[in-house]
């Protein structure tokens, strides 16, 4: 019989079409498209015995990070299906992954509430984790952003400074970007202001007196 189409998950291949996409389904199977090919998938495999829950792609599309409803959370290769190794160290259901496109890191969240850092590639070990207090549901990360806090401050415990003087660094820098913020704000007229904020005068015709 025909597996019924159940789609938990899906992620897009590429940046310029939307013809080519990857869907986890509730039958733990994964399927990669491409529409400009035919409409039946490209790649069909099944992964495990759980739903899939959440689905990672790699930068070059090649790999892609998978988990499950469960504490399982798979790589396999794009093109064949096989597995390529399996993350170890999850105590929970992993609710997102993200596969870093300028980094070789793939971080997770889930019901434990910890965030945690894998390498991408290798033996996929885990680099960091972090407790959330929140049992989080969707992750965004924003590799482009440094903080310039962070880059004083380790400017500063490159110099050899103290923990109070790296902090203090920190500090210096935050409170010059609230300043520069004030400082590059558009000011109001207020005589503008003060027009717009009264109100419109009504004018009142005169009724003529009728004529005796």
């Amino acid at each position: 019989m025909r597996v019924p189409v159940w789609i938990t998950e899906i992620q897009w291949l590429s940046d310029d079409t939307t013809m080519r996409l990857v869907t986890g389904t509730g039958h733990h199977q994964v399927r990669v498209y491409d529409t400009v090919k035919q409409r039946r998938p490209t790649l069909d495999v099944s992964v495990g015995d759980h739903p899939i829950k959440t689905i990672g792609v790699n930068a070059s599309k090649s790999e892609f990070v998978l988990a499950d409803t469960t504490s399982n959370m798979t790589s396999i290769d794009a093109k064949t299906g096989k597995v390529t190794g399996r993350f170890s160290g999850i105590a929970g259901a992993v609710t997102q992954t993200v596969y870093c496109t300028s980094h070789d890191y793939v971080i997770s969240v889930g019901v434990d509430r910890k965030l945690r850092l894998f390498e991408g590639s290798g033996r996929h070990r885990m680099v960091k984790e972090i407790y959330l207090k929140q049992r989080l549901t969707a992750l965004l990360v924003d590799e482009d952003w440094t903080p310039e806090s962070d880059e004083a401050a380790h400017a500063a415990a490159a110099a050899g400074a103290s923990e109070s003087e790296i902090a203090a660094a920190a500090a210096a820098t935050g409170k010059a970007d609230d300043e520069d913020l004030w400082e590059n704000m558009a000011q109001a007229d207020d005589e503008e202001d003060e027009a717009e904020a009264k109100p419109a005068k009504a004018i009142r015709k005169k009724r003529k007196q009728p004529s005796v």
